[in-house]
């Protein structure tokens, strides 16, 4: 993806396009891990980091701690599109794509 994205704490950008995104640092739930049943009902849900840390987790590389419960995670971010993706469409430099979810799809892969 190298030229292709301008990463900076707070937004994704997606150059020459001009097509930006707010991140927020998540995580996916993948799995409770004790056996113990999940009083959040966190598991195959993403969350952003600081909800979860309000709650009072203790997030570390691919694992959580919440309560007695423990977890296997995915860190990663949340893209929140910055304006209308039908105001970027119609650029004439947009990258023919049907969604923000096709657009940063095709961006990841090379595909554009």
């Amino acid at each position: 993806m190298e030229g292709r994205a301008e990463l900076s704490s707070n937004s994704l950008v997606l150059p020459p396009m001009g097509r930006r995104f707010s991140i927020t640092p998540a995580v996916r739930i993948r799995s409770e891990v004790t056996g113990t049943p999940c009083p959040h009902g966190l598991v195959n849900r993403v969350k952003l980091r600081t909800d979860l840390e309000a709650l009072g987790a203790e997030i570390m590389d691919g694992s959580m701690v919440l309560g007695d419960n423990a977890y296997e995670v995915e860190l990663g971010l949340l893209a929140a599109p910055e304006g209308r993706f039908a105001d970027y469409a119609c650029r004439p430099n947009a990258i023919p794509a049907a969604s923000d979810e096709e657009l940063l799809t095709l961006v990841a892969s090379g595909k554009t």
